[in-house]
């Protein structure tokens, strides 16, 4: 999940350094190519403004577009990629919506868990900057480039390996149907 979250972090540290809100991060905008660069599609949304049609539901912070929203929506993707499920996902928008309300309860045994948990944070107050997020994600990507995992308990955030190939797949699959 880190080798994921490290370029789509700096794409949206960029955009954020230019005056530009993504509004619309979730798994199906971050492209990986064929050589693994990763890139972050679909800055379009930011014309909307405050408005949620047209936003990915599980995705979409429960506050109004901002940097930290971004966050908020790279922490979804983060956990999509680590669990291979989407961390809010209900069997209808209405539900999912309040799930995202409610935020999520994560047991965090590690900085990477801590990390999703906090990014997740309801209360954008709560949420870590974005020198603190390339941090974790920078540490959890050493560990992993060493063979370590995050956690050893098997139970929570799982191994990325099997996850970020099949995150890779359905986007790339994604982009290239007509």
């Amino acid at each position: 999940a880190a080798a994921i979250g490290l370029p789509v972090l700096a794409a949206l540290s960029y955009a954020h350094g230019h005056g530009v809100v993504h509004g619309n991060l979730h798994p199906g905008n971050v492209l990986i190519a064929t050589d693994n660069r990763i890139w972050v599609g679909d800055f379009g949304i930011p014309a909307l403004g405050d408005q949620t049609v047209g936003r990915s539901p599980g995705y979409t912070a429960p506050d109004a577009p901002s940097p930290a929203a971004d966050l908020w929506s790279l922490g979804a993707v983060l956990y999509t990629a680590a669990m291979g499920r989407a961390p809010f996902e209900r069997d209808t928008p209405a539900a999912t919506a309040e799930a995202v309300r409610e935020g999520i309860r994560i047991e965090a045994t590690d900085p990477f868990t801590s990390l999703l948990r906090d990014l997740l944070a309801a209360d954008p107050s709560r949420r870590p900057d974005a020198a603190t997020v390339h941090t974790v994600l920078q540490n959890a990507h050493v560990l992993r480039r060493r063979g370590q995992r995050c956690r050893n308990d098997g139970e929570g955030v799982a191994d990325d390996s099997e996850a970020h190939r099949d995150l890779s797949r359905r986007t790339m699959a994604d982009r290239i149907r007509p």
